[in-house]
């Protein structure tokens, strides 16, 4: 028996039917002490099975035994000695007694681990948002949302800490001081995530304190840099990250849909506080395949991932949990399950 995460597992090989190097199985999962292999928990080694089920009971953790073919039989000697019944994962039909079993370690290290997951709550990342909300539109484009930013603005200022910026501004926009902080400047870079978008502007400038009918600008300055909690965009172009979607905080809509508008209203109104980003995925970094000793190897997660939210760290790769939106195309093309999708245990599903 071993400790994988808070979870003991335990290991059989059927009788004798598995090929399985404790050892290097134990090393798989990223632990360094050998793996005891037993041969027969359901029959001749069911004291030690019981064993386990009390030391992890007495302990306070988990037990995972690799093994569903004799679930009733292990739940039936955990009620026999007050334990909770074991979780099984089963590596014998999916990986032992498979067509690759001389090459199943790395695929049986990487469901243990995932039976390990379910065990455990599921996780959630705290982020606070004080409400800094930036409207971007641009009057240089047809329907870029110049006049609706402004509009929009000034329906969020109070409830929000607004501004307004406006690509290409001319005297067209009227002056008002109802929408918060007015600019202008285009944005060249944005990065982040919903509490803390980092932007890059150029040709940026604040709306004049003389601004009387019209919106009049000081001199402008490229290379701004700011941040934000809320980005609004309404320029009708290009969306600033891919998967935008999925990128909490970050809204768009057509400056001429009212629906769409109206429902990003709501949407930031509802975007201050304090708020409890799910963790989407579990990462084992020491059996990520990426790279090792600067040699290139596998970037499956990178190519596939919609919200830019994985990146390379030279012989692994990083996932920030901020920007993950829970996709799980990454977990799907990880040929060593570094990656594993967390979903979180039933009873949180239904509480």
């Amino acid at each position: 028996m071993f400790n994988l995460f808070n979870d003991q597992v335990i290991v059989c090989n059927c009788g004798g039917t598995m090929d399985i190097d404790g050892k290097k199985l134990a090393a798989s999962c990223g632990k360094t002490a050998s793996c005891d292999v037993a041969t027969s928990l359901c029959r001749t080694e069911t004291d030690r099975l019981a064993a386990a089920m009390t030391a992890t009971r007495d302990n306070g953790v988990n037990l995972i035994v690799a093994c569903t073919q004799e679930t009733a039989t292990f739940d039936s000697l955990a009620e026999e000695h007050g334990c909770a019944a074991p979780a099984t994962v089963n590596i014998r039909e999916m990986a032992g007694w498979s067509d690759q079993s001389a090459k199943a370690l790395p695929k049986m290290a990487a469901m243990m681990r995932q039976a390990g997951d379910s065990q455990r709550p599921g996780r959630s990342l705290s982020l606070v948002s004080h409400g800094r909300c930036l409207i971007y539109a641009d009057a240089g484009r047809p329907n870029g949302g110049g006049s609706a930013a402004l509009e929009l603005g000034s329906r969020l200022n109070g409830s929000l800490g607004v501004t307004v910026m406006i690509a290409n501004a001319d005297d067209s926009l009227e002056a008002t001081t109802d929408c918060g902080l007015v600019t202008t400047g285009s944005i060249q870079s944005a990065s982040g995530h919903f509490t803390h978008f980092d932007l890059i502007i150029n040709k940026f400038a604040e709306s004049a304190p003389h601004s009387r009918d019209h919106l009049v600008f000081g001199p402008t300055m490229d290379g701004v840099e700011t941040s934000c909690d809320i980005l609004i965009d309404l320029t009708g172009d290009t969306p600033l990250f891919t998967g935008w979607e999925k990128r909490d905080g970050y809204l768009r809509a057509q400056a001429d849909d009212s629906v769409a508008m109206a429902k990003i209203e709501r949407e930031a109104v509802q975007l201050i506080g304090e708020f409890e980003k799910p963790i989407y995925v579990n990462f084992d970094e020491s059996i990520c395949a990426h790279s090792r000793n600067k040699i290139g190897g596998c970037s499956r997660c990178l190519d596939v991932c919609p919200a830019g939210a994985i990146t390379s760290l030279g012989d692994h790769v990083n996932i920030d949990p901020a920007i993950c939106g829970g996709c799980g195309l990454c977990g799907a093309v990880c040929p060593s399950g570094a990656v594993q999708t967390a979903y979180p245990p039933a009873d949180q599903l239904l509480a």
